[in-house]
């Protein structure tokens, strides 16, 4: 058993694997970089914070994931771009 799974409660309709998944997507840190140019731009953030945790969850880990602060940069800026124009992380795949 999970220590989570104590204080986790599902919601009616939902199982306990989709309420460990919620809680997990919303413990993880932002990455500082992210942060910060998510406070920069702001149609980016409204955006960010509209998504499902799934989503916000998949640009956290892109970014905290990168070793060089070059490819954080890199992945940041394109994030940024991306959240601006409203798409989600694997946008590229939705119509495959």
């Amino acid at each position: 058993m999970h220590a989570i799974e104590g204080i986790i409660r599902p919601l009616p309709g939902h199982t306990l694997l989709a309420a460990r998944a919620l809680a997990h997507a919303q413990l993880l840190p932002l990455p500082p970089a992210l942060a910060a140019a998510l406070e920069a731009a702001p149609e980016a953030k409204r955006v960010f914070d509209a998504f499902a945790p799934s989503h916000r969850r998949e640009y956290i880990e892109w970014v905290a994931e990168a070793k060089r602060e070059e490819t954080r940069d890199k992945r940041v800026a394109q994030a940024i771009e991306w959240l601006g124009e409203g798409k989600k992380r694997h946008w590229k795949y939705e119509d495959c």
